[in-house]
């Protein structure tokens, strides 16, 4: 999207600061990785994604600066400072990121390779999420008329990219959506309004009693974790807006990227099912299925059959 939140500058990584939002649009520039620790601790990046590439970026800062030809002492070094970035955030995907790039540069053969490793592994990453991306939006819009009214539920600034994909990718295409969501002075929203902004779309509102096939012609439903038999778990509060929408005839659809790195029970928020008789499909980056067709796709991920 139009709106670059993480980008590598060699020397540098400048960021979006999201700490000055909505009020001003002001990007920040980290040289070292103490700054980058500040910059996740302090929230000046939000979103899942884009946290893990701060870092992944902050790390491969550090190892550019080092001049050392010693690759035990390099490795040794850069596995500190992996754990050193670890405690800027308390996330289990956030740390497995981390762990996975550390394994990925220890199979270097020299410093110069180590290098080169730490910063290709991320920008690689970057380019896989956005292209998972930039396929679920595609088969998104495929679902829908020019001119509809799409209620997204659970989108926030921890995870904004499902909302920006599917607008943008309308937007590309010359369809016309018109993105509603529930809480208008909900900070979680802060980014995303932002970045809609930045598109020229607008954001509209709905109060929950207010649901009805009249206004809006479709539910994306968004989920943050599978449980330990890989059921979705739904942030609180989700059981009773799809039973809203589903009582009202309104399609729901699970908005389920499948990059390994989503998906862990996260004990900080509450969770609770949504029964799949409510949902009309799971959107993937493979296309629109049912719930196997999504289990499917995310087991051939995470068996490393396909690339994210």
């Amino acid at each position: 999207m139009s709106l670059e939140t993480v980008v590598w500058q060699k020397d540098h990584l400048t960021i979006l600061n999201h700490q000055q939002l909505p009020n001003k649009i002001s990007f920040e520039n980290l040289f070292n990785i103490e700054q980058v620790w500040q910059s996740i601790n302090f929230l000046k990046v939000a979103g899942d994604e884009d946290i893990c590439l701060v870092a992944g970026y902050g790390l491969a800062l550090w190892a550019h600066s080092k001049h050392s030809n010693q690759l035990p002492l390099f490795l040794d070094e850069f596995e500190q400072q992996s754990l050193y970035l670890a405690t800027s955030m308390n996330s289990l995907s956030f740390h497995q990121f981390l762990k996975r790039l550390v394994a990925s540069v220890q199979k270097a053969t020299n410093v110069k390779e180590a290098k080169e490793i730490a910063l290709s592994e991320v920008y690689l990453q970057q380019k896989n999420w956005d292209l998972m991306w930039e396929n679920l939006g595609l088969h998104t819009v495929q679902l829908f008329k020019n001119e509809q009214n799409i209620l997204f539920i659970n989108a926030t600034n921890r995870s904004p990219n499902p909302v920006l994909s599917i607008v943008h990718q309308a937007k590309q295409k010359g369809i016309s959506l018109h993105p509603y969501f529930l809480g208008e002075h909900d900070e979680n929203l802060t980014l995303i309004k932002v970045k809609l902004k930045n598109l020229q779309l607008t954001t509209s509102w709905i109060k929950q009693n207010h649901l009805h096939s009249n206004i809006i012609s479709a539910v994306l439903l968004c989920f943050n974790a599978l449980d330990h038999d890989l059921q979705p778990l739904f942030p609180e509060g989700s059981y009773d807006l799809a039973k809203l929408a589903y009582e009202n005839e309104i399609p729901i659809y699970v908005i389920a990227p499948t990059a390994p790195s989503r998906y862990y029970k996260d004990s900080v928020y509450m969770h609770e099912y949504v029964p799949f008789d409510y949902i009309d499909g799971f959107i993937t980056d493979a296309g629109l299925g049912d719930y196997n067709h999504f289990i499917s796709h995310y087991k051939e991920i995470q068996q490393g059959l396909i690339l994210y």
